[in-house]
This record gives structure tokens, sequence and C-alpha cells, in this order.
């Protein structure tokens, strides 16, 4: 049973590394804009803090501190905390959609099972003899 799961996630690997090839070009093109992405998103990054500050200007009123040194702490807490409360929600999403590809990956491996085992060769007498001499 175990050979048969190896064998059926061999043949999806061979399969989605032959969709890649067949698809190189495709593939080239959108790694190289991923790559564009990054450098921007590396350039909008050290801009972060000055935007931090920006957006915390502007809801200042709503922080109320001794000092805005004080404020701009709790501005960045209330950050801090609403992005690990998020990250919880993200987690929990990501773990009911992964049991989701778990059943949807077991039944593809069912199916190619079912369809291999149809597709056995049919032997004639003669040759399920020699068969047998030879096992």
């Amino acid at each position: 049973m175990a050979a048969l799961n190896l064998a059926a996630i061999k043949i999806q690997k061979m399969f989605k590394g032959f969709i890649i090839r067949k698809n190189k070009k495709d593939l080239r093109k959108y790694l190289d804009d991923k790559v564009k992405k990054q450098k921007l998103k590396e350039q909008r990054k050290k801009n972060v803090d000055q935007k931090l500050k920006a957006k915390f200007t502007r809801m200042r009123k709503h922080f109320k501190g001794k000092t805005e040194n004080d404020a701009y702490q709790a501005f960045c807490a209330t950050k801090i905390a609403a992005t690990f409360r998020m990250s919880l929600v993200r987690r929990l999403f990501k773990f009911y959609t992964f049991s989701i590809y778990h059943i949807a990956s077991f039944q593809i491996q069912q199916a190619w099972k079912r369809y291999s085992s149809k597709k056995q060769p049919t032997y004639n007498k003669e040759e399920n003899a020699a068969h047998k001499i030879q096992l």
C-alpha cells in the first residue's frame, strides 16, 4: 500500500515537472517579474518607518499620552497586537485549507490507482504459462 502511495506521488511529481518544463518561457517571465516586485518591496521597506510615523501623526489624537514618545509607543504596541491577532487568524485559515488539500491529493491518488489497475495487460494462456514459469 505504501509503495502504491509513493508511486502515485512520484507520478504527480513527474507530471508537474513536465508541465513546468513545457511552460519554461512563461515561467522565466514570471520569475523576472517576481524579482522586479521584490526589488520594489525592498525599496518600500526603507520607507516603512517614515510611513509609520506619518500614519501616527495622522492618528495622534486617538493615542493620548504624556509625551509624543509615549503616544508613539502606544501606537506601535497597538499595531503589533493587531498584526499578531491577524497572524493567528491566518494560521487557522491555512490549517483548514491544508486539510482540504490533503483530502484532494488522497482522492487523486485513489483515482490513479483505480485507473492503473484497470490498465493491466491481459495475457493469453501461453503468456500466462510463461509468466508462471519465470516466477
